[in-house]
């Protein structure tokens, strides 16, 4: 957590110098504070953000979400119950700049945003688990589900990801109170995947391999997120 504070406070202060050493530096009205919540693809969570320059702005978010699902799927002849869980928590900071500042770029342009940052994963964990849904017959053979066994199967990712997207920014609904929305991805290290399994299904740890093989391109997370905010 300490190192996450130092990098989201070092990317904040560049953009601040940044701003700061243009020409056209920002008016007192125009650096303003705005916190508010947001829910999307990410799940929900809370931001914050401050009007560095009327160019550019500077944001913190973090956002959690929790999903899963049971489906019963068929491979080969046999018919597995599986549970999938994933899990997705990040802080975010983020450096937001307006290529459309004239009068006459109109009202959503002006409020277009290109986005650059960097988000850490405090939680980031795909699973799923497949047991058998029937009894299993071979010939005259059958052997109990209970006793066939289940395969597990854990996805993981590095902590650290970059992103950029496009986002709209203070879309008045009156007052104070504004209107965002964003559209971006995350770029993924290569996924790591750990297979494990018991009794007759322990020989599908061997396919560790090729799964690992499959996943290596899914790299992109993309981001759609709505949300509103207070500026002050």
């Amino acid at each position: 957590m300490k190192q996450l504070l130092l990098l989201s406070f070092s990317m904040l202060s560049a953009a601040m110098i940044s701003a700061q050493n243009g020409n056209d530096a920002a008016s007192a009205k125009e650096q303003r504070f705005s916190t508010g919540i947001h829910v999307g693809t990410q799940g929900f969570g809370v931001h914050v953000g401050y009007q560095l320059h009327h160019r550019w702005l500077a944001g913190l978010a973090t956002s959690y979400a929790p999903y899963g699902y049971t489906a019963t799927r068929t491979l080969g002849k046999n018919a597995y119950d599986i549970k999938m869980k994933e899990q997705l928590g990040n802080v975010q900071a983020l450096i937001g700049w307006k290529p459309f500042a004239g009068e006459n770029a109109g009202r959503f342009l002006h409020k277009l945003y290109i986005n650059g940052g960097v988000a850490v994963f405090y939680k980031q964990e795909a699973n799923a688990t497949a047991t058998p849904k029937n009894d299993y017959q071979y010939g005259d053979i059958i052997i109990k589900k209970e006793d066939l066994g289940k395969v597990n199967a854990a996805v993981q990712w590095k902590k650290v990801a970059p992103y950029a997207g496009l986002a709209l920014r203070g879309l008045s609904l009156g007052g104070n109170v504004v209107f965002n929305a964003d559209l971006g991805t995350y770029y993924l290290s290569k996924p790591e995947v750990h297979i494990t399994a018991d009794n007759l299904l322990s020989e599908n740890t061997s396919q560790e391999a090729a799964v690992q093989k499959n996943l290596d391109n899914y790299r992109w997370l993309p981001v759609l997120q709505v949300g509103v905010a207070y500026k002050f």
